[in-house]
């Protein structure tokens, strides 16, 4: 694995990468595994009601959601039962490409 160099050889960022962002997404966008996330989830998931949401569940609502809806800017919303969270539904935003997590959280106000 190869983190971004950014400038100099310094680290621009603490994103991993698999491959290498199409140049239109450098910077804004991360990979990690399988999965693309923005930045804006990169610090999101530092926080401490954030920082317990596995990877694993992210990706588990990302293939077997519930529930979809679009938004009017085009990211996606996607819900599913979490059962290691007592079936909790997890959330998680995609932008509008369908595959990048923008955000994630548990949704106390979903009705299946």
């Amino acid at each position: 694995m190869m983190q971004d160099g950014g400038e100099g050889g310094k680290a621009a960022s603490p994103c991993w990468h698999l491959v290498r962002p199409p140049a239109a997404a450098a910077g804004r966008v991360c990979y990690n595994r399988a999965a693309k996330f923005t930045r804006y989830f990169e610090a999101i998931r530092q926080r401490p009601d954030r920082a317990s949401i596995k990877l694993e569940w992210i990706e588990h609502v990302v293939r077997n959601p519930v529930r979809e809806i679009a938004q009017q800017d085009g990211r996606i919303r996607r819900w599913a039962p979490i059962q290691e969270m007592g079936g909790r539904h997890l959330r998680v935003v995609l932008l509008a490409d369908g595959e990048t997590v923008h955000n994630a959280f548990f949704d106390r106000s979903f009705a299946p």
